[in-house]
């Protein structure tokens, strides 16, 4: 588990420098913002975004099932 923790971990952290250099692109090439200025504020909304929407998806789900669906299944229903 904890490998799979450390392998998902280092994939989402180097995906984050694919989703900044795509969001950053634009504004480079047309010199509306300087190269590091446009990193650093990429940045702080990639982690502001993080910080204010981290349980949107899972309260969404949650919301989805019913409460008695998720309290009645067994910690094995996850295997296959």
């Amino acid at each position: 588990l904890g490998v799979a923790l450390l392998i998902a971990l280092g994939f989402e952290f180097v995906n984050g420098f694919h989703d900044t250099a795509n969001a950053v692109a634009t504004v480079i090439y047309t010199h509306s913002l300087p190269p590091h200025f446009a990193v650093v504020w990429s940045g702080c909304f990639n982690f502001l975004g993080v910080l204010l929407s981290s349980g949107a998806v899972a309260f969404g789900i949650i919301a989805l099932l019913p409460v008695e669906l998720i309290l009645q299944v067994g910690s094995s229903a996850g295997f296959a």
